[in-house]
């Protein structure tokens, strides 16, 4: 028995007890962190892997635009270039038909 009449291993019991209750608060503590870190990586990743697809789907606009402008210059100039053609050419033969008389 110690000096103060409580035996000591009811002294040994309580400091392991402590060290237990310190050890769960210190694990609950951790655990509590790291899921909010896994969280905020999740939450970042999603952030970057959004935005990611918004350029993609921008780019892809973008280069739908530019693709309908080639387009339509490229259906401007074959007009102009057939028009040229045809006025080059003259009338065609055979189908003249003289409106001033």
């Amino acid at each position: 028995m110690s000096g103060f009449g409580i035996p000591s291993e009811i002294s040994a019991l309580q400091s392991v007890q402590a060290q237990r209750d310190a050890a769960t608060a210190r694990n609950r503590t951790r655990a509590a962190q790291e899921r909010r870190r896994s969280e905020s990586e999740e939450d970042e990743r999603f952030r970057v892997e959004d935005t990611t697809e918004i350029a993609l789907v921008r780019k892809l606009e973008e280069e739908s635009e530019g693709d309908d402008e080639r387009s339509r210059r490229r259906r401007d100039r074959e007009h102009a270039d057939r028009r040229d053609r045809e006025s080059a050419a003259g009338p065609p033969e055979g189908g003249h038909i003289d409106l001033t008389a």
